[in-house]
């Protein structure tokens, strides 16, 4: 296969205002204008994206790693790229959840990038790693009955059996708005209150997760 076969470059003069434009065909090597190119769309995308804060600052340093570490979306190059990713802080393989991060955070970009051709072929071929299910940690209800009792008062106490009845996360839990909880009278005199949220990934006033 010749350069010319590998890398094609397409005029997009309405995408970017600034910098290079072209569309990329990547089963190859990036070179430094590619990377700085996917960067500058990755920074596009993240800042208007609806995604929490944390969120999009776990995919963009992700998508910045595979970019600097391996230097190409290949899938075969990325999956014997992550097989092979050292947990810095364990210094043992990344585990399944670790390499999903990177392929969740590389599909979330193929799935809005304008500057790369065939982006859609390239996102059905990148599956998430299966992952066997760990044994529950959750405690029992008589273990939650005595950590509640030392609760500082009843609002904490309220949010506390909240979490522990829906497992929300702590972030999840702070964004709910009188509006989207719904009270029902359900039957035999026991009624209950459900909440549903508008955004799958809600954010707090402060436009941070807690």
């Amino acid at each position: 296969m010749t350069e010319n076969q590998k890398r094609i470059l397409v005029p997009c003069p309405t995408f970017y205002a600034n910098g290079p434009i072209f569309y990329l065909i990547i089963m190859n090597l990036f070179n430094e204008q590619e990377k700085k190119a996917i960067k500058q769309e990755i920074n596009e995308i993240a800042n208007n994206s609806p995604l929490a804060p944390s969120t999009i600052l776990t995919r963009t340093t992700a998508l910045i790693t595979i970019l600097t570490e391996l230097g190409s979306f290949d899938p075969d190059a990325l999956h014997a790229w992550l097989n092979e990713k050292i947990n810095l802080r364990t210094g043992q393989k990344i585990n399944g959840h670790g390499k999903n991060r990177y392929i969740i955070a590389l599909k979330w970009y193929l799935k809005q990038t304008k500057l790369v051709y065939g982006a859609d072929q390239l996102y059905s071929q990148f599956k998430k790693y299966k992952v066997p299910r760990s044994p529950g940690k959750a405690i029992s209800i008589e273990q939650f009955e005595y950590v509640v009792q030392f609760a500082p008062d009843e609002l904490h106490e309220l949010a506390f059996r909240v979490l522990f009845e829906t497992g929300m996360r702590p972030h999840e839990l702070l964004s709910v708005r009188f509006s989207d909880i719904k009270f029902n009278a359900g039957q035999n005199g026991n009624p209950y209150a459900s909440i549903t949220f508008q955004d799958s990934n809600p954010i707090t006033p402060s436009g941070k997760n807690k």
